[in-house]
């Protein structure tokens, strides 16, 4: 976790990181709704990652925000999710 620590605090300079056990950080981007939970798995290089993401019906109308919660996702996958939030606060569908 300190490799993915030190490359995140490389990527997001304005991101604030809490170690919180040998497999778990919290990453709090400045816009975000709420923070965003990293959790390395046993297989290397895979995450477990909650944060926020919106919620849109089938009408494509608003619903709201929850924390959406992936598992097995690549070190990729984490920079994806905290631009999105880096940029609205949550991530959001794409149309």
């Amino acid at each position: 976790m300190d490799q993915l620590i030190t490359e995140l605090k490389g990527y997001f300079p304005k991101a604030t990181i809490h170690k919180l056990d040998e497999s778990m950080i919290e990453v709090q981007m400045p816009k975000a709704i709420e923070s965003v939970v990293i959790q390395q798995q046993e297989e290397e290089e895979r995450y477990t990652v909650s944060y926020p993401r919106l919620e849109v019906d089938e009408v494509r109308k608003i619903k709201k925000v929850i924390t959406h919660t992936n598992v097995n996702i690549l070190k990729s996958g984490i920079f994806w999710i905290l631009k999105g939030i880096q940029k609205n606060g949550k991530v959001t569908p794409e149309f």
